[in-house]
């Protein structure tokens, strides 16, 4: 009798995280990721992939989001939209549609991701450069390809002296070859 009922409360377990996720996930999903989805397949070159997670999830800026707010050399700030994109093998959808600010100091090659806390004020992240293994996360690592995506988009020169991401090695390597 103790196994049939520790049997059970597992089953009831399993289904209820079941449940609360496919609830979570349909929660975090955008409203218009239908339509997201069907340009990124429409105009896969205008999706710029930075990075991703081994959990199905992929980052990508939209290239024609680019904007530049600030050009005052060396001082720079770039805003871009960004797209969190998850894809199960069974299914498929965005997660989330944002802004992503960068603001660059191009003298001492510094470059800083904004945040904003829960009462929407403003701060910069400095994004440092190389990172090693297991000190940041890989997610940070993404940050720091996307940044330099984008400053080459806008400028058409690496932010660094040499390509440090391989993410934006890659990007790179495309650009060359379109």
């Amino acid at each position: 009798m103790k196994k049939f009922f520790r049997r059970a409360l597992t089953a009831i377990f399993i289904v209820a995280l079941m449940i609360s996720a496919t609830t979570a996930q349909a929660i975090e999903r955008v409203p218009n990721e239908k339509e997201i989805l069907a340009d990124m397949y429409a105009h896969p070159s205008n999706y710029i992939y930075y990075g991703g997670a081994s959990t199905g999830l992929s980052f990508f800026i939209v290239r024609n989001s680019l904007n530049v707010e600030l050009y005052n050399p060396p001082n720079y700030i770039i805003s871009v939209r960004g797209i969190t994109r998850f894809d199960s093998g069974k299914d498929q959808g965005i997660l989330s549609e944002h802004i992503i600010r960068y603001k660059y100091d191009y003298t001492v090659r510094k470059m800083y991701m904004e945040r904003q806390d829960q009462n929407k004020n403003v701060s910069w992240e400095y994004l440092e450069p190389v990172v090693k293994k297991g000190v940041k996360s890989y997610l940070y690592n993404n940050f720091v390809a996307a940044g330099e995506v984008l400053f080459y988009i806008a400028y058409k020169k690496s932010f660094y002296d040499k390509p440090l991401n391989d993410s934006f090695k890659n990007f790179l390597a495309k650009e060359h070859t379109r």
